[in-house]
């Protein structure tokens, strides 16, 4: 995990790299968390709207 932050950091929102890394961590999480939300989900229209509504609520936020 240590060296996947290292290599995205860089493209992260954040004037400082602590912020960026601050923010990697937050947009990761709660990337992984829609993805294992919508993986438990059985429609996959569901399934579509966790995912596109995490994207969208990130890239509103970041």
């Amino acid at each position: 995990m240590k060296e996947r932050t290292e290599r995205w950091v860089e493209f992260m929102p954040g004037r400082t790299i602590t912020e960026r890394e601050r923010n990697f961590l937050l947009i990761f999480s709660a990337m992984v968390g829609a993805v294992s939300v919508a993986r438990i989900l059985t429609e996959p229209a569901d399934r579509q709207k966790v995912l596109v509504d995490m994207r969208d609520h990130l890239l509103r936020s970041f």
